[in-house]
């Protein structure tokens, strides 16, 4: 028999913060939705800083170099608070993008379409190969669809 006192703990315990953590394709899409948000809201400071790069923080209403040197704090509070109010439309654009690179859909599929695959790609020399030389992309589309 052996002593419990001396048979070591190896279980492994997931600290309470990563028991969220989720993998797969929506947590893909997740973290590419965050990233674009965060680019967009980066794009907006700097555009932002930009604009207020050359005011003057001195005379009766200016903040001095307190206002100087905390500009970029506001810049990047502004930014923020627009990219949660729509933004300029910058992040849909890079998520878009972000998500075919990775060979997903723009929206989440569910059931029987999730496990279809990975999204076809549709560049031309994919096309021709697949296809032949002499089929036009609408034409290439048709079939895949048909075929699948």
């Amino acid at each position: 028999m052996s002593d419990p006192t001396l048979t070591p703990d190896i279980s492994l315990s997931i600290p309470a913060g990563l028991s969220a953590v989720r993998t797969g394709p929506d947590a893909t899409r997740s973290r590419i939705a965050s990233t674009a948000k965060q680019f967009e809201a980066t794009f907006l400071s700097s555009m932002l800083g930009s604009m207020f790069q050359g005011l003057s923080t001195e005379g009766m209403f200016g903040g001095g170099a307190g206002e100087q040197a905390f500009r970029s704090f506001l810049t990047d509070a502004m930014s923020k608070q627009m990219v949660n109010h729509g933004g300029v439309g910058l992040a849909p654009a890079i998520q878009k993008e972000m998500l075919r690179l990775q060979g997903l859909s723009d929206t989440p599929q569910t059931g029987a379409a999730r496990s279809a695959g990975p999204v076809p790609s549709t560049n031309k020399s994919t096309i021709s190969k697949t296809y032949g030389s002499g089929a036009s992309e609408k034409a290439a589309r048709a079939a895949y669809a048909g075929a699948h």
